[in-house]
């Protein structure tokens, strides 16, 4: 014979308790580390775009180089601010501060 399932029955309607707000809290530091993913994935792609860049500098850099003897001061600027920038994208990264690079940035 089989059982006949016991379900038990609600006198009223059902309430949801507020959030405390150590609940709360824990949400939002939740988003924060999910948003801080989407922030790192993005980071990621545009590090990789600023490696192909920093090669073909690289590549132009050498080229002038070779052929007028003395480096393109433009391109050595350009490089000093690429540096820069993949070093605040690495420290993000690695979580080493919350400071989000450009163009992210607040500045």
């Amino acid at each position: 014979m089989a059982e006949e399932s016991k379900i038990p029955e609600n006198d009223g309607p059902v309430t949801l308790d507020e959030p405390g707000p150590e609940e709360t809290a824990a949400t939002a530091e939740r988003k924060g580390v999910w948003l801080r993913l989407l922030f790192m994935i993005i980071f990621a792609v545009l590090f990789g775009i600023a490696e192909t860049i920093l090669a073909v500098g690289a590549v132009l850099q050498f080229g002038f180089l070779l052929f007028t003897g003395k480096r393109n001061e433009s391109i050595a600027d350009f490089g000093v601010k690429l540096a820069d920038w993949m070093r605040d994208v690495a420290r993000f990264q690695t979580v080493v501060t919350e400071d989000k690079p450009f163009p992210f940035s607040g500045n």
